[in-house]
């Protein structure tokens, strides 16, 4: 078995860095594959930010909905905004009936419409 010199190695390292023949792209303009405009770039990062929200809003109501969880539970405090969204919109509650509430957040009958939704939207998504 040899021991690397750690000095040895970042010196290799640093002249194989610094090479007499950088390799160079291919075609003629010197550039890789096709580029996106700006609006392109705009399409996509609106798109992935929306899926983002929608998968957020997945997440809580399906953890409600499998197990429920606590309102100071470590997942309420990681989740709080979506949490509020949900709980704002009526999708989760802590309300157990007329009269009684509870510490665990629930997912409510228009959550679970949602939820269906969303699963069934997320994966057509996946599909693709």
């Amino acid at each position: 078995m040899s021991v690397i010199n750690l000095n040895e190695w970042r010196k290799k390292l640093a002249e194989r860095s610094t090479s007499k023949f950088p390799s160079k792209p291919n075609g003629k303009s010197g550039k890789r594959g096709q580029t996106l405009t700006d609006s392109q770039l705009a399409h996509i990062e609106a798109w992935t930010e929306e899926m983002s929200d929608l998968i957020s809003i997945y997440f809580v109501l399906d953890s409600s909905k499998k197990s429920p969880f606590t309102v100071k539970s470590k997942f309420a405090r990681d989740c709080a905004e979506w949490i509020g969204f949900c709980a704002s919109e009526g999708f989760i509650t802590t309300k157990v009936d007329h009269q009684a509430w509870d510490n665990k957040w629930r997912i409510t009958v228009s959550g679970n419409q949602l939820h269906r939704d969303l699963e069934d939207e997320l994966s057509q998504l996946t599909k693709q």
